[in-house]
């Protein structure tokens, strides 16, 4: 027993010596051996990404403090993504001892960071690709994984983040083919899990300042952060200008979200909210639009080849909330998901969610009674033809109490209409009977009428406002044609697009178009025969031409009853462009073919829809004379050369 008990002294002693001898020999060594560590890691960086780490000089401190200087971390053939002029740090010892890395402290002077993306190339993606990826991106298809390339993001933040930081003199810059903005920040502290500093923005056009404080909690992979903007209320935030041409400025902005993992997805359940948000972009509106609150609870989701936001958030607007789906596949083929299904509210609520500014006509409307609302949309870009659409607005006890700006059932009686180009008003007429050019419905002839509707609506009459097939098919050429190439109006949003709106192209006038087409539809505000008929008498029909009236003295001579069908085709082929009209014809005055063809297969359609009698069809004649004062409009031989025919589609 004696024995034992020496041995293991002895054993106790020598290993004891030797770990005394070990750490004798680290310490005498240790700026060698954390050289070669260092530089091995920064070696084995470099041999494995398409990009590079230098440094001027690395010195260790005692055992457990860092300082580097000159730090340059680049891509090859791009521009530098970091540079730091000077680090020290404070590694955790007793994490030390066992292998793990875990930094207490760091300190950074004067560090510099720089994102630029240029059409497909950044100086970024290769800090997530080692080059046996680049081989094999050279080979097969690329595909990036965004679950893995999230997990790489979320753990660097949560797994390696110091206990303190204190960065003195930042600079970020990001630019891309149209931005350039600078973000300045004096001091940036993180202690406590509190993250503070004031950055000051500037993209060239704006200037403005904004103090960030978030909180991070690695141990439960939470992040929190509010954005307040200082100065000027109202003063436009920096960084949007130029690329998306928005003007943005807002109170306060607050994010946060726990973050989960598993099965290979990414789960981050968080909310944000953002007060008194002012935004200006053309896109949207002519005008400032102001949002007071808007709430944001999320459940969104990262998979391998997909993003999706589940079911369960919920978006609020004022009193009005509802709950989105949407979910994009990337690959194999990118894919759009978009589910909304709102069961019955109080209507108000929906009116009084509408941004000031965005809505004009509606602004102060009132109204009683409930609404539901169901959207579902589907597309799959490679093959835009199997897109789905289907969106339903419906409606219990539904009644407007008050009008807001507008009065939509002024419409049944006579009124003023201004005609607008380019967006100045060319002319005023009042429509109704003491305007002798106004014709009423019965004494327009049936026939352009008939070809109107054949051409423009056919299911004018029987729908509610919306043709959803005519829509899903707009949506599907915009696609094809990766721009707004199609509208899908029907005579109704025709109608309310000129009579009580303005011509901006934008994406809250097409919004109000829409609601004012369903109140007027749905609640009866006014009848086809009206609606078709002021139709009739405010359209465009060529050069400050508008009216059937009008359009039928212009072109022919006639009163708008006398037309014949084939002057009534061709009057209603020229709707969609009717400045065009003279390229219908040769410089004799002559329908060119395309346009006889045109009106036979209108004619023809026509008869399908008993519009016309067999007898009609056959008395069709193509030949149609103009007058001499519309022949005056018709362009000279030498330049027929360059017109393209206008592509009649039906």
């Amino acid at each position: 027993m004696s024995s034992l008990k020496n041995k293991i002294q002895k054993y106790s002693i020598v290993t004891l010596f030797t770990l005394i001898l070990f750490i004798i020999v680290a310490l005498i060594f240790k700026q060698s051996i954390f050289n070669y560590f260092l530089n091995s890691k920064i070696e084995s960086f470099n041999k494995n990404h398409e990009g590079y780490v230098s440094i001027q000089s690395a010195k260790l401190n005692g055992i457990t403090t860092i300082e580097i200087s000159k730090i340059c971390l680049s891509p090859n053939n791009n521009d530098t993504l970091v540079y730091i002029d000077s680090l020290s740090t404070n590694l955790n010892f007793w994490n030390l001892l066992i292998g793990n890395v875990k930094i207490n402290s760091l300190n950074i002077n004067n560090i510099s960071t720089k994102i630029n993306i240029k059409d497909s190339t950044d100086n970024f993606s290769f800090l997530f690709k080692n080059k046996t990826d680049t081989l094999t991106d050279t080979i097969n298809i690329k595909k990036v994984n965004y679950y893995k390339r999230s997990n790489i993001i979320f753990n660097a933040l949560f797994n390696h983040i110091p206990n303190n930081i204190n960065i003195s003199n930042l600079t970020f810059l990001y630019k891309n083919k149209k931005d350039s903005v600078i973000a300045n920040c004096t001091t940036l502290e993180y202690t406590d899990n509190m993250l503070k500093g004031v950055f000051l923005l500037n993209d060239g056009k704006y200037k403005s300042e904004v103090r960030i404080v978030s909180e991070i909690i690695p141990d439960y992979r939470t992040v929190g952060i509010k954005i307040l903007q200082l100065g000027k209320k109202d003063k436009r935030l920096s960084g949007l200008t130029q690329s998306y041409n928005a003007d943005i400025s807002f109170d306060t902005a607050f994010f946060s979200f726990i973050q989960y993992s598993a099965n290979n997805k990414i789960n981050l359940i968080g909310k944000s909210y953002l007060s008194n948000l002012k935004i200006n972009q053309p896109a949207i509106s002519k005008t400032d639009v102001t949002f007071n609150n808007l709430n944001f609870d999320f459940n969104f989701n990262i998979g391998e080849n997909y993003f999706e936001l589940d079911s369960s958030t919920i978006v609020r607007i004022n009193k009005l909330n509802f709950n989105p789906y949407i979910k994009y596949n990337v690959s194999p083929t990118k894919q759009l998901t978009l589910i909304i299904n709102k069961n019955y509210f109080p209507s108000q609520e929906l009116f009084d969610a509408l941004p000031e500014g965005l809505f004009h006509t509606l602004y102060g409307i009132k109204t009683k009674g409930e609404l539901a609302y169901n959207l579902n949309f589907f597309v799959d870009f490679s093959i835009p033809d199997s897109l789905e659409f289907n969106s339903e607005l419906k409606k219990h006890n539904f009644s407007i109490l008050q009008y807001g700006n507008t009065n939509y059932s002024n419409i049944n009686n006579e009124f003023e209409y201004t005609a607008f180009e380019n967006g100045e008003p060319v002319k005023s007429f009042l429509v109704g009977a003491s305007n002798p050019e106004f014709s009423p419905i019965n004494q327009i002839s049936p026939f352009l009428r008939n070809a109107i509707l054949c051409t423009e609506d056919g299911g004018f009459y029987y729908h509610r406002g919306f043709l959803i097939e005519s829509i899903q098919q707009s949506i599907a050429e915009d696609i094809k044609r990766k721009k707004f190439a199609r509208g899908g109006s029907t005579l109704t949003m025709q109608l309310v697009k000129n009579v009580f709106l303005n011509r901006n192209k934008t994406i809250s006038r097409k919004l109000e178009e829409i609601i004012i087409v369903w109140l007027i539809e749905n609640h009866q505000l006014c009848s086809k025969d009206r609606m078709f008929e002021v139709y009739l008498n405010i359209i465009e029909w060529g050069p400050k031409i508008y009216g059937a009236t009008e359009a039928s003295e212009f072109y022919f001579n006639k009163k708008p009853l006398n037309l014949s069908l084939s002057e009534a085709i061709y009057l209603a082929s020229i709707i969609p462009k009717p400045k065009y009209f003279k390229y219908s014809f040769d410089q004799n005055g002559e329908l060119i073919q395309s346009s006889k063809d045109f009106i036979k297969a209108i004619a023809n359609k026509m008869l399908k829809k008993e519009m016309i009698t067999e007898s009609d069809l056959q008395n069709l004649d193509t030949k149609i004379i103009i007058s001499d004062h519309a022949k005056s409009y018709i362009i000279p031989s030498d330049s027929l050369s360059t017109f393209q025919t206008i592509d009649f589609n039906f």
